[in-house]
């Protein structure tokens, strides 16, 4: 009948159209996976901001007491300056008396920070909770002393939360 369409008069020209719709089924899924590719990185920077992804970052740690109780800090939360969210946590450890001689118990907590912030050896840096129980590392100072070696460990102190309650069980009866 002259109203079929070419593809379906004969059989060389059926498998030719089969052809052509598998390559233009195969070209929109390509382009549907490179738009996908395009928009995830386009979130991310958004996200991020441009700079924050290719910034060259340094690991650091701090030092914190048992007493000073790191209060809920896990791997993966942030590390702010002056509030200001910068870096993430890496790692936690506790380190026993018995790996470093002459040093009680203490707790090692490894962090990530651009290497734009010189970290000095009188930075203040503290484990701030949040209202919603979240914890971060905050640096309330950078400090203005000597620039800290990259290998050594910031003593961290707990945030004023912590202050407070650990004053108040200790005045409990």
């Amino acid at each position: 009948a002259p109203s079929d369409p070419p593809c379906l008069v004969s059989p060389c020209l059926r498998a030719i159209c089969n052809a052509m719709t598998k390559q233009r089924n195969a070209l929109k899924a390509g382009l549907f996976i490179i738009v996908s590719l395009v928009l995830i990185v386009a979130i991310l920077i958004a996200i991020k901001g441009v700079g924050s992804l290719f910034e060259p970052m340094q690991s650091r740690q701090a030092s914190f007491t048992l007493e000073d109780n790191v209060g809920g800090l896990r791997v993966g939360d942030e590390v702010r300056v002056g509030g200001y969210g910068v870096g993430t946590v890496l790692s936690i450890e506790v380190v026993d008396a018995g790996k470093q001689a002459g040093q009680p118990p203490h707790i090692i907590v490894h962090y990530s920070i651009p290497k734009r912030f010189v970290i000095h050896e009188d930075a203040q840096l503290v484990i701030e909770t949040t209202v919603t129980g979240t914890s971060v590392l905050n640096f309330q100072s950078l400090g203005k002393g000597k620039p800290m070696n990259a290998d050594q460990a910031l003593a961290g102190r707990p945030g004023t939360l912590q202050q407070i309650l650990a004053s108040l069980s200790s005045a409990a009866p």
